[in-house]
């Protein structure tokens, strides 16, 4: 058997004849038709079983260790090797279970600059601290990972089954493009460097609907959700808590949203060419904060929610189809024009539902939600205007809008006096009072601010300052209502 921390043969034959490498995926496809068909080191050993056509790797010198309440091993796999076990597709990505892919280009999510900064420091002379690698198997695919002893006693780690990256994805691939280069270009990283790595044997099962699979969970513990928004919306999706969990059955079972690819789940914005309604991390946040009791209430509460939350949006897009599906240019349209799919009103949403919660349930119960219907619109005569317009209620031009600080100025070189939406705490809440009074949960309207919005004069942002007390369903107290 050979040295795995000498140069593999081909590699050196190669480089005597003065010949290079002609690309990474000639290597790795030569590499795993030979490592397929027989051992490849002292170390690290490749095999098939005789049953199907699954290959076991084993490796020398585990360690044991225990990792998120698991047995986990621990060893050191030289960089050469992890090349040809990516490129040969031993290793994979499962973009369902990491960052997911891209909703407009359908390509996996990657930092490539990323992978580029850590390929060129592998490359310089001071090497970087790469920390752990992490493999997975799963049961649910017949994955196994055990400790063997060979015939002189040694242990040796078995690992069988597709192997999946949850974690370290970037790292990985930088060592694969340096061990690419290295040999392309000669030097910079010895085939033999060797990389710590970590093999777990988790599920990517959710047991129930209340309970994150242990390979999401391992995602979103290595993947805190403080790093990245983009990461806190695929760890609050993968692996959520609290409220989160309300928002995860609410979405996946809602024909309109998670069913219908309707909810972006791996960045925390929405692209011009993204026809998706809102971003999962929107509606979690919105049932955390409009939904009092939510995060802390028992797994059967939170399911009951979940289940409301659904035959309420059924409802909601039978008044606004805005809500549900739409093409893209329609999509683009109703951005442009209106306010009814905004992230305010995504929140307004929730507490609308919060409060209808506790009432009978008859065909009365979603009534009100007829005030929010296009057909209810309202006539502005706007000051030196010819004529009065006739807008839906949600219309971007209302008044009201302006007067609560939620349109405001926003001025472009093309269009001088251009408004546009802004994302703020106090102008959220001051529209889901106003939403609030709109459909009849909260009674009271502030007379400042409906006298100016009628008369088409902005104010400052909170109109009159009414108080939104609207904590639970019983509520009718004032709020900054602007009656139109």
């Amino acid at each position: 058997m050979t040295d795995p921390l000498k140069e593999p043969p081909e590699f050196a034959a190669a480089r005597r004849a003065g010949a290079q490498i002609a690309t990474a995926d000639d290597v790795a496809e030569d590499a795993a038709r030979r490592t397929r068909t027989r051992l490849t080191g002292d170390d690290d050993e490749w095999d098939d079983d005789d049953d199907d056509s699954t290959v076991t790797l084993r490796f020398r010198s585990p360690n044991l260790v225990h990792d998120g309440g698991h047995d986990a091993y621990t060893m050191s796999v030289p960089i050469h090797q992890i090349h040809s076990l990516v490129r040969s597709g031993a290793i994979k990505i499962d973009t369902e279970h990491q960052r997911g892919k891209d909703s407009v280009t359908q390509k996996q999510i990657v930092r490539q600059k990323r992978i580029d900064e850590w390929r060129d420091e592998l490359l310089s002379p001071t090497k970087p601290f790469m920390g752990q690698m992490t493999w997975n198997v799963r049961p649910e695919e017949n994955g196994t990972v055990k400790i063997e002893r060979d015939d002189r006693g040694r242990r040796i780690l078995a690992v069988r089954g597709q192997i999946w990256m949850p974690d370290a994805y970037h790292r990985m691939m930088a060592a694969v493009a340096a061990h690419e280069v290295s040999h392309n270009s000669g030097g910079g990283i010895p085939p033999g460097y060797r990389c710590n790595v970590i093999v777990h044997n988790l599920s990517a099962l959710w047991p129930d609907e209340s309970t994150p699979s242990e390979e999401d969970r391992l995602f979103a513990n290595m993947n805190p959700s403080t790093r990245t928004a983009a990461d806190q919306t695929r760890v609050t999706y993968l692996a959520p808590k609290g409220a989160g969990l309300v928002a995860h059955q609410f979405v996946k079972n809602s024909p309109h949203l998670g069913p219908a690819g309707n909810v972006e789940q791996s960045r925390n914005t929405l692209s011009i060419k993204n026809a998706r309604l809102m971003t999962y991390n929107t509606v979690a946040k919105a049932i955390d904060g409009m939904w009092p009791g939510a995060a802390g209430a028992s797994v059967p509460v939170q399911a009951q929610i979940a289940a409301f939350m659904v035959t309420f949006w059924n409802a909601l897009v039978l008044v606004r189809p805005e809500l549900g599906v739409q093409a893209l240019s329609d999509r683009q349209r109703v951005r442009r024009e209106s306010i009814v799919d905004s992230a305010g009103m995504i929140n307004a949403y929730v507490r609308i539902a919060y409060l209808l919660y506790s009432k009978p349930d008859t065909p009365e119960r979603f009534a009100c939600l007829d005030a929010l219907a296009a057909t209810n619109t309202f006539t502005y005569q706007p000051a030196g205007a010819p004529a009065p317009l006739t807008l839906d209620w949600f219309d971007r031009r209302n008044p009201a809008f302006r007067s609560i600080g939620l349109m405001v100025p926003m001025p472009t070189k093309t269009d001088p006096d251009q408004w546009g939406l802004r994302n703020a705490k106090d102008a959220f809440d001051a529209l889901r009072r106003l939403v609030l009074h709109r459909v009849g949960l909260v009674t009271t309207p502030d007379a400042t601010a409906a006298t100016a919005a009628a008369a088409g004069t902005p104010t400052a942002p909170n109109g009159g300052n009414g108080t939104d007390t609207d904590t639970t369903p019983a509520d009718t107290a004032s709020g900054n209502a602007l009656a139109l």
